[in-house]
């Protein structure tokens, strides 16, 4: 759990983010990811949210660069999201990471 972001800054960053999605979703998105996004990543998180350089944290043999890398994709938030279900299961989270995006 993510304790100290701010959720409706969190919001407002997604929905900048994602042109199309509703301030409702966005929230919603918002409240999931700070409940379920690794605490290793809140620097990272404020720092996308702020519009600030994002460190590159590295959890196991993963770090965020790298999984920007492999996806080809500048969505940050699906990285922090992969980078958070590989440390909760290796395993999954590395067929998550080389799954081509849908």
């Amino acid at each position: 759990m993510l304790s100290s972001i701010d959720l409706n800054l969190f919001a407002a960053a997604i929905k900048q983010s994602y042109k199309l999605m509703t301030d409702t979703s966005a929230a919603n998105m918002a409240t999931k990811l700070i409940q379920t996004l690794d605490p290793t990543l809140e620097r990272a998180v404020i720092a996308w949210i702020s519009g600030h350089d994002i460190p590159d944290i590295t959890i196991g043999k993963y770090s965020i660069t790298t999984i920007l890398n492999i996806r080809n994709s500048c969505d940050y938030l699906d990285a922090f999201t992969l980078l958070s279900e590989y440390k909760l299961s290796p395993e999954k989270g590395e067929k998550r990471i080389w799954r081509p995006k849908q």
